[in-house]
């Protein structure tokens, strides 16, 4: 999807013919008229073929589906609760706005953070959100639910937890599924400033979650909630902002092409032998103790291969396809992942998710 669409809250464009009509053939240019009507983008013929994909339930299966323009959304979206943005209809390589989504989950009601603590984080996220981006003048909205228990199946201790829920948008960039999903895996900015109970939280690797990109899913849209079991509602925290706004699927035409940055970029190091360096060498102990240390829950000292040693760093293969960012194997002929060992990190690469997995280091690693 490429169109943008008219929020309820802005005015309606006139039909051009009609506008001409009024003004006796002496109107000026149709198009200054939309340029200069608030936030119009699209004429009203636009608006009537722009169509956007929802379900009437979080679930699949017989669920009611609904590909619905803005008239349509305005006169029906209030008959459904449970309402979600179906954006996986677009396929994986659709464009989208780029989103993440946050929990935080808790045995007891006695652990949920202060709202205040809540809002001093929520502040913290959307300024972290922001700076995955390397785009100027990134605009973010953001939505949240208020922390209650909530379960997927039965309302009951055992299969629920108490969660903290936030999402946020990029309205003025666009993305793919495929490839935010990539970018989402492993992110992990400095935590330092945010409330303890976001520091000392285990986020399993990710800040974000991971699992929202994946096919067939769908999101909870704007003031509903997910199922009869989980009724915490989706609220902006702008309540200004239109429903529509919010919607995964509403890209601008104007949307620029989301670029990352986020974490300190590291460059790739080549699968080959640096100039001056050895093609391989027997790695010292202390190189492989620091890797099974720092990813003791991904790697075994038998799955260390062969080392290189460049001028300022270890380039360390594995023996398997286990992968430490995605914690999976990815399918093919070679290993995809390997290590950089240096003087302050050991830096995880893999070449399939195209992204890193720094782990800082107490003690000096390579001799001076």
């Amino acid at each position: 999807m490429s169109s943008q669409i008219l929020p309820a809250a802005r005015k309606k464009v006139p039909a051009k013919a009609a506008y001409k009509k009024k003004q006796g053939g002496e109107a000026k240019d149709y198009q200054e008229l939309v340029e200069k009507m608030d936030s119009v983008s699209l004429t009203e013929a636009k608006e009537k073929d722009q169509r956007f994909h929802f379900k009437e339930s979080y679930f699949g299966g017989n669920t009611m589906k609904f590909h619905w323009n803005l008239a349509e959304y305005e006169a029906q979206h209030k008959k459904y609760r449970t309402l979600t943005d179906d954006f996986s209809a677009l396929g994986e390589n659709g464009d989208i706005l780029p989103f993440v989504n946050f929990d935080m989950k808790y045995d007891t009601e006695e652990a949920i953070p202060s709202e205040q603590d809540q809002k001093n984080a929520f502040d913290l996220l959307e300024t972290a959100f922001r700076s995955m981006f390397s785009n100027p003048n990134v605009n973010v909205i953001s939505a949240y639910k208020k922390s209650a228990f909530a379960s997927n199946i039965k309302e009951n201790k055992e299969l629920g937890k108490w969660k903290v829920s936030f999402r946020m948008w990029a309205t003025n960039l666009k993305t793919t599924s495929a490839a935010f999903r990539k970018r989402v895996k492993g992110y992990m900015p400095d935590l330092s400033d945010f409330p303890a109970f976001v520091r000392n939280y285990d986020f399993q690797g990710s800040l974000f979650d991971t699992t929202v990109y994946d096919k067939n899913r769908s999101m909870v849209f704007i003031g509903k909630y997910k199922t009869k079991y989980d009724k915490r509602i989706l609220l902006k925290r702008d309540p200004s902002i239109p429903d529509l706004d919010f919607c995964i699927q509403n890209v601008p035409e104007d949307a620029k092409t989301a670029c990352w940055t986020g974490q300190e970029p590291i460059p790739k190091v080549k699968k080959v032998a640096a100039s001056g360096s050895s093609s391989n060498v027997d790695l010292p102990p202390k190189i492989v103790d620091a890797i099974i240390l720092n990813f003791s829950g991904d790697y075994l000292k038998h799955n260390i291969g062969t080392g290189r040693k460049n001028d300022n760093c270890y380039v360390v293969f594995l023996k398997t396809d286990y992968c430490a960012i995605a914690k999976t194997e990815h399918t093919g002929s070679n290993p995809t992942g390997y290590f950089t060992v240096g003087s302050k990190n050991v830096t995880y690469h893999c070449e399939e998710c195209e992204d890193v997995s720094r782990t800082a280091q107490l003690w000096e690693l390579i001799d001076e």
